[in-house]
């Protein structure tokens, strides 16, 4: 088994806990990646405001 080169789950749970978001609502990769994107947007915002 290969391992990963870089650890991933520390952003996006840390981006996760922030907004309140425990788990996520749709299954498979494309809707997952879509449901995360979302959780992604205000925060994505509120950096090019600052």
């Amino acid at each position: 088994m290969r391992r990963r080169s870089a650890v991933v789950e520390h952003p996006f749970g840390t981006l996760k806990c922030r907004a309140g978001y425990r788990h996520f609502l749709l299954r498979g990769f494309d809707k997952v990646r879509g449901e995360c994107s979302l959780i992604d947007l205000p925060l994505r915002i509120s950096s090019r405001r600052s």
